[in-house]
């Protein structure tokens, strides 16, 4: 991979709109005082600025090429690589690592590392911003600590994922059969058990348990150390003041402990606690030890609490970016995005169509010049400019419609981009509807404006066709309820995500009309955007839950659609597929021997609860197997008091071995249509995804 990234002035070739090239951004991370250091997703440094080789000791250009464990001390090289592998595949989501960083001589220095995930020039690349800690972390007082201890601190992102390895390497390294972690809780006034970690075949459930209550300052041994600031040392578990826990200690065969504080700056955050089965003395190296260990893990908790909060928000705005780049790439509006102060950030290749922008325009056009040549086919330029900065200096949302010379019409959206009440700059967004404005006009001559209304929405929230992708058999077949004269809520999509796969999804809103409409977008477009985010079917769809909870206005309270989607991932010759249901009815696989499966488990509904129970769900395909995807307008088809139902669905899948996709998905809607007596109640929509 780090072969194909051009030299940092070598003039790189054109990038797509909005896209960073390699070349471009090594120049710029060139001029920064901060070290920084990018690899390639196959771990191999393809590029370090002159702050970071001097931090490293290298030469001028002598890190490029080397493989990225070059800069890693050899004891925590095995964790690296399976650390690294599992950000590139995860995304390369934003995180802090602080690690000892490997010299050029073979010393090494603590450093802090900002890992985050880019696209330059094309390729994916992991970029690090590296920081010398030396002055808050002694060296000479680190290397006292494990290794376990810092590996853990250094490689998981989270609390919860770090805790456990922590008490865990305590323990191990220092052979103390029971630790503990103690948090003060948030109202600063009780400690609680956070985690435990227990020897191998050392059985001291009582003594646990009996930890669970909360105490409070000077309250047994943790409370102790919580009220005192310091370090405690009980050589007899006979002294301790709590009869429930001595008495626990003593069915556990507990005899010393040792606990410490946890502390960041002057504060407390909690204490550990160390419990062996043997008599121990005192150990003034132990306690030292475990002083310094205890200040670094109280770094490490603020610093990750403060990080993950951070994340969390973080993690909100990049849903939202992603969204926009997905509706950028698959919409039919033409898009500007500016920055804070009024620069041009990206505008896509539709804004340069409609308004009849040269494609070398895009390579090099600013913000002003692409208004001012966008202007040139009004009848009054002057005031469209003024209307337009007026708007993005006071921040204001406009939709109106503009009229051209040649007499096209252009729908036009502006509004301002604002996450956590921070301003990110603002987004204007035109859509050509000319045709559409020819066409009310004459459904209201011809006093049919609804019907064809519904129609022409009908088929934008549907995909005008599905991808070809080699050795599968793609077909879907639609019909709307009744006369078709309202928009339904039933959609079906098929698509690639970036990870490989093939994204398979099919749903049902409720409602009609347009809100119905509105909300099938939204439930697509999140759904697409999730997809690119994360390789689980059922988080996708917890993505696009908390989507729909967060953007329904509140009388829109009570919308909620049923979805369910697949992930096919076909690799080595092995077709895996992951399904998960959101209150949707299963889908089923037909066997090339005719035999019927269920694809996926039950699922919580979307947009009614902000916390949802969803499941992967797993199996392998084979050649000749279909796996068929249905709304309820097909099981709940009626003829009088009786349903459709799904046993009339397999029926009619045990006839179609050997059929093709389009047939199959027929012969399901012919047969739910005929069984109703071809007036449907409801939408009927089937997908059918068959393996050649």
């Amino acid at each position: 991979m780090s072969e194909s990234f051009p030299a940092a002035d070598d003039g790189a070739g054109a990038e797509t709109p909005g896209a960073v090239a390699f070349a471009d951004w090594a120049r710029v991370v060139d001029t920064l005082g901060e070290a920084v250091i990018a690899a390639s997703a196959d771990d191999v440094i393809v590029h370090a600025n002159p702050p970071a080789e001097a931090l490293l000791g290298w030469e001028r250009g002598g890190l490029i090429g080397q493989a990225l464990t070059a800069v890693v001390p050899e004891r925590f090289r095995r964790r690296h690589l399976a650390a690294f592998e599992r950000f590139v595949d995860e995304g390369g989501q934003a995180r802090t690592l602080q690690v000892p960083a490997l010299r050029r001589d073979g010393t090494e220095v603590p450093v802090e590392v900002v890992l985050t995930g880019a696209a330059l020039s094309g390729e994916r690349v992991v970029i690090g911003n590296v920081r010398d800690v030396s002055d808050r972390v002694e060296v000479e007082g680190a290397g006292f600590v494990p290794d376990l201890v810092l590996a853990a601190v250094a490689e998981e992102r989270t609390l919860d994922e770090a805790i456990p390895r922590v008490l865990e390497a305590l323990g191990a390294s220092l052979n103390w059969e029971l630790v503990q972690l103690w948090m003060v809780d948030e109202s600063g006034e009780e400690l609680r058990l956070r985690s435990h970690w227990l020897a191998p075949g050392v059985e001291a459930g009582p003594f646990v348990d009996a930890s669970r209550r909360t105490f409070r300052r000077g309250d047994v041994l943790p409370g102790r150390v919580w009220e005192r600031g310091r370090a405690e040392w009980v050589a007899d578990f006979g002294a301790e003041p709590s009869l429930l826990r001595r008495e626990a200690a003593a069915s556990s065969g507990l005899r010393a402990a040792f606990a410490f504080p946890v502390v960041a700056g002057r504060r407390i955050l909690g204490v550990i606690e160390l419990i062996s089965r043997k008599p121990r003395e005192a150990s003034p190296e132990l306690f030292s030890r475990l002083a310094l260990l205890g200040t670094e893990l109280g770094y490490f908790v603020e610093r990750r609490t403060i990080e993950e909060e951070r994340l969390a928000a973080h993690e909100a705005l990049r849903l939202q970016t992603a969204l926009l780049q997905t509706q950028s790439e698959s919409g039919l509006e033409g898009q500007l995005v500016f920055s804070p102060q009024g620069q041009l950030v990206s505008l896509n290749r539709r804004f340069a169509e409609m308004w009849g922008l040269s494609d070398d325009f895009l390579e090099r056009g600013s913000g002003p010049e692409a208004l001012a040549l966008a202007a040139q086919w009004l009848d009054d330029p002057d005031a469209f400019l003024a209307g337009t900065s007026e708007a993005q200096a006071r921040r204001q949302t406009v939709r109106d419609e503009i009229v051209l010379r040649d007499g096209r019409v252009f729908d036009r959206y502006g509004a301002p981009l604002v996450a956590d009440g921070g301003y990110l700059g603002y987004a204007w967004y035109f859509r050509d509807v000319t045709d559409q404005k020819r066409i009310e006009r004459e459904l209201v001559r011809a006093g049919e404006r609804s019907a064809a209304l519904a129609r022409t929405l009908q088929q934008s929230l549907l995909p005008p066709e599905l991808p070809s992708v080699r050795g599968l058999d793609v077909a879907a077949r639609y019909h709307p309820a009744g006369a078709g004269l309202d928009v339904g809520g039933d959609f079906y999509d098929v698509f690639r995500t970036r990870r490989g796969s093939v994204g398979i999804a099919i749903g049902d809103v409720c409602g009609k009309g347009a809100p119905a409409a509105s909300l099938t977008a939204l439930v697509r477009y999140t759904l697409r955007t999730a997809a690119m985010q994360t390789r689980s079917p059922a988080q996708a769809l917890s993505i696009v839950n908390a989507a729909m909870i967060r953007q329904q206005p509140e009388e829109g309270a009570g919308k909620f659609a049923t979805v369910a989607y697949a992930a096919l991932q076909r690799s080595r010759g092995v077709n895996t597929l992951t399904v998960s249901s959101g209150g949707h009815p299963l889908p089923l696989v037909r066997r090339r021997d005719g035999t019927i499966e269920t694809a996926a488990r039950p699922g919580t509904l979307l947009g009614l609860f902000p916390t949802v129970q969803l499941h992967d769900h797993s199996l392998e395909l084979e050649s000749g197997d279909a796996v068929v995807f249905f709304t309820d307008g097909v099981i709940e088809a009626r003829a009088g008091a009786d349903f459709f139902g799904e046993e009339r669905v397999r029926a009619v899948l045990g006839h179609t071995v050997g059929w093709s996709a389009t047939d199959i998905a027929a012969a399901i809607e012919t047969a739910a249509f005929a069984f109703q007596g071809g007036d449907t109640g409801d939408d009927i929509a089937v997908l059918v995804i068959a393996l050649r």
